[in-house]
């Protein structure tokens, strides 16, 4: 944790006597590309610099083009130490917890019969499924679960910019780095991009924002972001909202409330083990193919009762509950038609 720290500190340090180096903005004026760079290569280092953290997050889905996703409200929490991640998402009362990092990964769904599943080094996946990265929270142009698909440089440092504008502005009393350039997006599709900066805030993007137009529908894809100033001086968002715009309709709308924000701390290694992601006594684990049980504190091959139950006759018991069930709601039916259809 202390070399963490004092490599913040270090940074924080850096960062600010750069920023003081900086001539004072004015109204109108052109920006040079290169000190652009030099900003956006500062604000980026800004994030690399958090070695570890535990962010709380809210988001709730008021636009959705699927209906069944209108309203969804989701709740995280993220956990990274180095290299490994941890995501426990709550989703209608049911948690999903995922671990990854570079001694494997671990899933799997609490509350349910479902075996959580451990791969080691060699045979997890390459890649986390289902997994975001909270440090690019305000920093990407896409939903929150989904940030790890995109890298800083889907915005910052692109090497593929033309007609490039840069200026300083100030709107509703808040002085702005305002950013414009074109580049080719994914498919050859030609695409315009804008980000506005908070001076005051250590150039933290306010809004991202890019554009274009597939076969006479003009997408505008932008995220709105509020930050403050956590402990450890790290500047992090307190809200965000990304939105899809197609020909001018409002089409998606994800905002993202931040409940809670600590950076740099030590974290328990256990929190990335079996160990410290809340299983339940009995609760089946498959590592590797091969199925074992939570003790409480350990793994055994041996099926665990739980309440005077195996998990196994527990399957078997409320499968027969469910049969059971519809055999008796058939039975009252047709009683209740024979009740209500008269005799000849």
């Amino acid at each position: 944790m202390i070399p963490s720290l004092l490599t913040s500190v270090v940074v924080g340090y850096l960062l600010l006597g750069w920023l003081c180096m900086i001539p004072n903005p004015i109204e109108g004026q052109d920006v040079p590309l290169q000190k652009v760079l030099e900003i956006e290569r500062a604000i980026i280092e800004s994030r690399q610099s958090i070695s570890s953290g535990i962010v709380r997050i809210s988001t709730k889905r008021p636009v959705d083009e699927i209906p069944d996703l209108r309203g969804l409200e989701k709740h995280y929490v993220n956990q990274f130490d180095g290299g490994t991640f941890r995501w426990d998402t709550t989703e209608n009362k049911l948690r999903h917890t995922f671990v990854y990092g570079p001694k494997g990964s671990i899933e799997g769904n609490h509350d349910r019969l479902d075996p959580f599943l451990v791969f080691n080094a060699t045979t997890k996946a390459d890649k986390p499924r289902g997994a975001t990265d909270a440090l690019r929270l305000g920093f990407v142009c896409w939903y929150f679960p989904s940030l790890r698909e995109f890298g800083y440089d889907e915005h910052f440092l692109r090497g593929d910019r033309t007609e490039f504008v840069a200026k300083f502005e100030t709107r509703d009393g808040e002085k702005l780095l305002k950013v414009e350039y074109d580049y080719i997006a994914l498919g050859g599709v030609g695409a315009h991009a804008e980000y506005e900066l908070l001076v005051e805030n250590s150039y933290m993007p306010k809004r991202i924002s890019s554009t274009c137009t597939v076969k006479g529908i003009t997408t505008v894809s932008e995220v709105h972001s509020t930050w403050k100033k956590y402990e450890g001086d790290v500047w992090y968002p307190t809200e965000t909202t990304y939105q899809s715009i197609d020909n001018g309709v409002l089409k998606n709308q994800e905002v993202t409330t931040v409940e809670s924000a600590k950076f740099n701390l030590m974290i328990p290694p256990t929190e990335f083990e079996l160990e410290g992601i809340g299983l339940k006594v009995g609760q089946p684990i498959d590592i590797d193919g091969r199925i074992s049980y939570w003790t409480g504190s350990d793994l055994t091959r041996e099926p665990i009762l739980v309440g005077g139950v195996s998990p196994l006759r527990r399957r078997i018991f409320l499968l027969a509950a469910i049969v059971f069930s519809a055999i008796l709601i058939v039975l009252v039916i047709r009683n209740f038609r024979d009740v209500k259809t008269p005799k000849s």
